[in-house]
């Protein structure tokens, strides 16, 4: 759609875009935005479709999601709160705090 010689110009527009998006519509999930910006850079011919999906193919981006999953099933069963109850339970400050999880 645009010449090739354009293309790191509207990249750079649709970053800036959505880091502004991100920080003005706090209304507004991340991820959404983060998809918003995909979407136009393969509409607009900067990505082919298949690079704009083979990120999500990559073993990292897997392994951060399983992750995420794994977190969140700790969370809900309620193991991540006492775990950390019983590691900062009665500290009163900060530096107390940091001082335990640094030991």
């Amino acid at each position: 759609m645009f010449p090739p010689d354009w293309h790191p110009w509207l990249a750079s527009a649709i970053v800036i875009i959505v880091f502004a998006g991100i920080q003005f519509r706090r209304g507004t999930p991340p991820d959404v935005w983060f998809l918003f910006g995909l979407a136009a850079l393969v509409m607009t011919g900067v990505l082919s479709p298949k690079d704009a999906l083979a990120g999500f193919a990559n073993p990292a981006v897997i392994t951060v999601a399983a992750l995420l999953g794994i977190t969140a099933g700790l969370r809900s069963t309620g193991l991540l709160d006492w775990i950390g109850h019983k590691l900062l339970g009665g500290l009163r400050t900060e530096s107390q705090a940091l001082l335990r999880l640094t030991i």
